[in-house]
């Protein structure tokens, strides 16, 4: 169809609406004669598009008419589905948009939070927190004496194992948190005699505990041990970086 048939065509279906709609407004009962004109009018317009369509070709009828079945589908896939059963709930269609006043339920993950850097939980102060939570040292302490008495009562070799395992951790908590005690109060004595504020860094800290615990082996007479075995570890750690030896079959 020419642009200039469908402009006609365009123009006369415009007209048709214009009269159905002014017929439509005076057809009263007491009228008759302009409701029949308005039923006339109502058919042609129905008519008109299938009168349209006989004329075009075949190819472009069938065109027209997939292009039709897909809006269908479109809007149909938009629409809420029936109850596959009485008690089931309805199913939303996954392609329909969601409007500005409605809200999307989605499940939100809970986001977690440090209490040092929230406003909300105050200002930390180690003096109020140590007095607060003082009952978990003596829980541990606790905790490290029912491991003790379970690890000399028991003969199974897993259940041992375990035991070491946990009492180990245990000693290493206590002793990180006397070391951080340790250095704390080095660090006060420090600010006391300089009059200003000195932080011990780890390299430092680290040497200082060394000292303590050569000393503490020195008083006990373990100092030897401790050094013979130290000397044989490092001694394994630097016989697995020599070259392994190539064998080489001698006749």
């Amino acid at each position: 169809m020419s642009p200039s048939l469908t402009h006609i065509r365009d123009f006369w279906n415009a007209q048709l609406n214009f009269c159905c709609c002014c017929f439509k407004r005076l057809a009263i009962n007491t009228i008759p004669i302009l409701s029949i004109i308005h039923c006339l009018l109502v058919l042609w317009k129905i008519l008109c598009p299938s009168m349209a369509m006989a004329n075009l070709p075949l190819g472009v009828q069938l065109q027209r008419l997939q292009q039709h079945n897909e809006t269908s589908k479109a809007q149909g896939s938009t629409s809420w589905k029936k109850k596959s059963a009485k008690n089931r709930p309805v199913e939303a269609p996954t392609k329909r948009p969601i409007g500005g006043f409605e809200k999307a339920s989605y499940s939100q993950r809970k986001k977690g939070f440090d209490p040092r850097f929230e406003s909300l939980c105050g200002k930390y102060e180690r003096h109020h927190f140590n007095k607060s939570y003082g009952f978990l040292s003596d829980w541990i302490d606790e905790e490290q004496k029912q491991l003790e008495s379970r690890l000399e009562s028991t003969k199974d070799p897993m259940e041992l194992n375990s035991l070491k395992i946990e009492l180990s951790r245990l000693k290493k908590l206590r002793n990180r948190v006397l070391k951080e005690t340790n250095n704390r109060r080095k660090e006060s004595k420090l600010r006391q005699s300089s009059g200003k504020r000195i932080f011990i860094s780890q390299r430092k800290a680290n040497e200082e505990s060394m000292k303590d615990k050569y000393e503490a082996l020195k008083k006990s007479g373990k100092l030897k041990e401790y050094i013979e075995k130290r000397r044989k570890k490092q001694a394994s750690k630097d016989r697995r970086l020599l070259p392994t030896r190539r064998k080489t079959n001698m006749t």
